[in-house]
């Protein structure tokens, strides 16, 4: 299913990101409930949770849950910080393919077309 912890990682974040689960400063999944969902280890989710809380994106109460911050500007900077860094390694692997920048630029406007 996934090939990396990195793929379930991502594929979490993308999920609480993006603004299709959860809310702005809405409860999200136990650590338990996200693991059992997807599958993985819970410390594989515990890991992440701790990532996004140092990073302020989520916010632990003791006793309450884990939730989604509100603040709408520091969820976009870390959207968009994740969006150059797949953009950055997307552009790295086809330079190891051989893709030319133009290349690039032209695949990619393809899809942005469609």
């Amino acid at each position: 299913m996934y090939n990396s912890c990195r793929e379930i990682k991502e594929s979490i974040l993308f999920e609480i990101l993006s603004g299709y689960r959860y809310r702005n400063g809405e409860r999200v999944d136990t650590i338990r409930e996200c693991a059992y969902r997807w599958k993985v280890n819970p410390n594989t989710v515990h890991k992440l949770y701790k990532y996004m809380c140092d990073k302020g994106i989520l916010n632990t109460q003791i006793g309450k849950g884990t939730y989604l911050t509100q603040d709408v500007a520091l969820i976009e900077s870390f959207r968009l910080d994740i969006a150059h860094y797949l953009i950055m390694n997307l552009h790295r692997k086809l330079s190891d393919l051989n893709c030319t920048d133009k290349e690039i630029v032209e695949m990619i406007s393809f899809y942005i077309k469609t």
